[in-house]
């Protein structure tokens, strides 16, 4: 690519953290942003599409949209290298994941403000989690709606689940309705949270939400 276009900033990579900051950069319209990317285009069936059976994501691991980095021999793995699958492909590694969304425990959140580090309380955090999410289940001041990332339950879920959660409901844990993303994220059964649109139930990555629809900004 040549071009004698004049950049106010340029980004390496456009995978989560690179799109989102493109987005946020390019709202301003005096400012040029250029985004760079060693993969290809994420525009591919395999990945959009295989998103609804299990281990579908696997397929992608290893191919030509993985960096396919590995560690170095680890002596207490009895000497075996560790794969370590990260995306190359616009979008990065939210392009070849399996899709689950889960925050990070609001206990962490807590004991990082308690360390002295003012405004990383959960409660002070959550409106980003919730800024960036359209929730589509049931309505709780810990979630967010109308955010660019689709947040959903999972639209196929096992045979045996409600079985499952039921015997986990007779133990003790909460549900059915209990949220992993909400206050707290011991003591209850539900089910898997995924970044999948609805509809035509595809892939939606960190690209999909935040670069992809704003490419004609400078």
């Amino acid at each position: 690519m040549t071009t004698q276009k004049p950049y106010d900033y340029i980004i390496i990579g456009a995978g989560p953290t690179g799109s989102v900051l493109a987005n946020r950069l390019s709202a301003n319209s005096d400012i040029n942003v250029l985004v760079l990317e060693a993969g290809g285009s994420d525009y591919d069936p395999k990945i959009k599409e295989k998103v609804l059976y299990i281990g579908g994501f696997l397929e992608l691991w290893g191919s030509e949209v993985d960096w396919n980095y590995a560690s170095i021999e680890q002596a207490g793995l009895m000497d075996r290298k560790i794969v370590i699958n990260q995306g190359k492909v616009v979008g990065g590694s939210g392009t070849i994941n399996d899709m689950m969304h889960v925050r990070g425990n609001p206990l962490n959140y807590d004991h990082w403000n308690a360390l002295g580090n003012d405004g990383w309380s959960y409660q002070e955090v959550l409106p980003y989690f919730k800024k960036l999410e359209d929730w589509k289940g049931t309505p709780s001041e810990y979630r967010g709606t109308g955010g660019p990332l689709i947040v959903r339950d999972c639209p196929d879920l096992a045979a045996r689940s409600p079985e499952f959660q039921a015997a986990a409901i007779e133990l003790g844990f909460d549900g059915p309705d209990w949220d992993y993303n909400g206050p707290r994220q011991e003591g209850g059964v539900g089910h898997l949270q995924f970044n999948i649109t609805e509809g035509k139930n595809e892939r939606q990555s960190a690209a999909d939400a935040y670069l992809d629809h704003i490419l004609d900004r400078p």
